[in-house]
């Protein structure tokens, strides 16, 4: 073979090893790459550093975010547990609230009921210290399972926590979707699923009973009071799901006690009405009024003028005819009013 043409083989051999040979080396520096957590692509440290809030020069290794070295350089409080790792796989919590609108004659008790829940569950979660103070229209959360909330303090752990309620660690670490069961904050709010409660603190959760003191809504003499009587103008046997007051027209109608007014109108055989809800059942009604001060959806308190006493709807004179309702039942005004 001429010597020219064994140059040219040689030299096509020599380019093919060394295609080969580049290939090779490429595949080796793509697989060091995936091996080598410091190497991580800039892009996803961006996003490291996005979800924990942090500076993309803090994210120099996923070993800094497990050992917590990131946040430790932020100054914040938390609290280490180095005696425990629970080892339980990162899920969504499991954890959901809704929120429900108030209605009328509902308490927290009722509602609590009807969600399978407890009022201490309610109680907690809306930070209440009174169920009887929910109003119809108010929005409240509702979880989807029993507990209450926990506001961690500093140095408290994980375990002290779950000793406390008698709760279990891995069903807190699940409901809140804890991702560093290891480390939490100061001042963190962690619901506890299950949590039992010692007597004091069902004291604390505990409202008294509820008594409300109602005043005098007019100035004035009684002239009819609660029960059946011959009505003065059908002149039949009726029932007087209230008590009628004499006063002076124009005079001042007041609250009996404080709430949210439910309707300011006309309204039939009560003529202008003004009904205000009181909470935990409790309802007053003011009828035959000239004139009316308040409209739906107002917030009143205790004395404050809500209408002026007239003489219309089905009235034989200028008086207030006045109502107390409890859980939908007219009771007797005179055994509430002081």
């Amino acid at each position: 073979m001429p010597v020219g043409r064994q140059l040219i083989v040689w030299m096509s051999i020599i380019l093919v090893l060394s295609f080969i040979l580049f290939s090779k080396l490429r595949d080796v520096s793509a697989i060091a790459e995936e091996l080598l957590p410091d190497e991580t692509p800039l892009s996803f440290r961006e996003i490291l550093a996005e979800s924990i809030n942090s500076d993309v020069s803090e994210v120099t290794s996923t070993q800094n975010l497990i050992e917590g070295s990131i946040l430790k350089e932020r100054g914040e409080e938390f609290t280490e547990f180095n005696s425990a790792k629970f080892d339980i796989p990162i899920k969504k919590p499991t954890l959901s609230i809704e929120t429900y609108l108030v209605r009328r004659n509902e308490n927290l008790w009722k509602i609590a009921q009807d969600n399978g829940l407890d009022a201490f569950t309610l109680l907690s979660v809306n930070k209440l210290r009174n169920g009887n103070l929910i109003r119809p229209g108010q929005s409240i959360k509702v979880p989807n399972q029993r507990g209450i909330l926990h506001k961690v303090v500093k140095d408290e752990s994980l375990e002290e926590i779950a000793i406390r309620y008698q709760a279990s660690i891995k069903k807190i670490i699940e409901s809140n979707g804890m991702l560093d069961p290891d480390t939490i904050y100061a001042g963190t709010e962690l619901f506890i699923p299950g949590a039992k409660l010692n007597e004091s603190f069902r004291k604390k959760l505990i409202p008294p009973p509820y008594k409300p003191k109602f005043l005098m809504p007019v100035s004035g003499r009684l002239t009819s009071g609660f029960g059946y009587r011959i009505h003065p103008i059908l002149k039949k046997r009726r029932m007087h799901k209230g008590i009628d007051i004499s006063s002076r027209y124009g005079s001042n109608v007041k609250a009996a006690v404080g709430g949210f007014v439910t309707y300011s109108g006309q309204m039939g055989n009560y003529g202008n009405l003004v009904v205000i809800d009181h909470q935990n059942g409790f309802e007053t009604r003011y009828a035959h009024n000239s004139r009316l001060k308040v409209k739906k959806g107002d917030r009143v308190h205790q004395g404050q003028t809500v209408a002026l006493v007239g003489n219309t709807g089905r009235s034989n004179g200028t008086h207030l005819h006045f109502e107390i309702w409890k859980n939908g039942e007219a009771i007797d005004p005179i055994h509430y009013l002081k």
